[in-house]
């Protein structure tokens, strides 16, 4: 369901994820549902947004548009469109897309008809999914929003925001990389400890077939379960030519109130700082999900 939240003239009410557009505001024509009136909003320059036909009998919008993703959503593969309404009459929101090649993002979720009131903002969430990689350093195509309204189509550039998109395709990139070289699971044998919140066992990363060194350089926590290695200073490396790498770990019960583990879609995700024959450091996510009952006694 779309997030409501109505922007005071006082100032923003929340940290950004991303820089606001600085594109100036643009008029556009778009045919709008029947009623008008909210309240004023200080003027904000909007995204640049124009109809898709022109000759219909139109009345001005100003309509922006902006690409944030939390932690969340990250971890959901899913980022937010918030959209906002400049002007002075309310607008029916009855789809929301984003072209970002080489993404092939779902459409947003929307409640058909949903009027987006004058100064309000509504953020949409889309499934943004896996990038086709080509080459070694692959490029974001044009970044745009597009939102239908009744029988009109409006584009919107996200401005600044848009950077998000470049910024998700490096790491997103250079995470595939590697998972073409290895993969990364928890063995199944686990040491209890006798407090029943600990547990001690195996981190494998396994290689597919070929391919350069892959080195080890930290783990991650998942929202409901720490992780670390037993020898946290340790570089272990996966050499070319060898098959499997071993780590030693310990896992703990952290957050486990029903709020938490319900409000979580992902409790079992954890992640890995991999490099690629000496290179960068990659947060490579990885899952329990095949043994949920040997961390769920964690928090029993």
């Amino acid at each position: 369901m779309p997030l409501h939240r109505t922007r005071a003239s006082s100032g923003p009410i929340r940290t950004k994820l991303a820089k606001h557009s600085a594109a100036g505001s643009l008029a556009v024509a778009l045919i709008l549902a029947a009623g008008c009136g909210g309240d004023d909003e200080p003027a904000v320059a909007p995204s640049a947004a124009r109809s898709t036909n022109p000759t219909e009998v139109t009345q001005p919008l100003n309509l922006s548009a902006e690409l944030l993703r939390s932690r969340r959503d990250e971890a959901n593969e899913r980022l937010r469109i918030e959209l906002t309404n400049r002007g002075d009459q309310p607008v029916p929101i009855d789809g929301v897309r984003l072209d970002a090649e080489p993404y092939l993002p779902e459409p947003g979720e929307v409640s058909g008809g949903r009027q987006l009131k004058p100064g309000q903002t509504i953020a949409y969430r889309v499934v943004y999914g896996d990038p086709d990689c080509v080459g070694d350093d692959p490029k974001p195509g044009p970044v745009q929003v597009q939102v239908t309204s009744g029988e009109q189509q409006i584009t919107l550039d996200p401005g600044e925001s848009a950077d998000l998109i470049g910024r998700m395709l490096s790491v997103d990139c250079a995470r595939q990389r590697i998972l073409d070289v290895v993969s990364i699971r928890f063995d199944t044998e686990w040491d209890v400890h006798s407090n029943g919140n600990e547990q001690e066992g195996t981190l494998l990363i396994e290689r597919r077939d070929g391919g350069p060194r892959v080195t080890l350089n930290g783990v991650r926590n998942s929202i409901n379960y720490t992780l670390e290695m037993l020898d946290p200073d340790s570089r272990p490396t996966l050499e070319a030519g060898e098959k499997t790498l071993a780590v030693p770990v310990r896992s703990r019960g952290a957050r486990c109130d029903g709020h938490a583990m319900g409000d979580n879609s992902k409790p079992f995700g954890f992640s890995a700082l991999l490099s690629l024959d000496g290179g960068p450091e990659t947060l490579v996510e990885f899952t329990a999900d095949e043994q949920p009952e040997n961390f769920l006694r964690l928090c029993s």
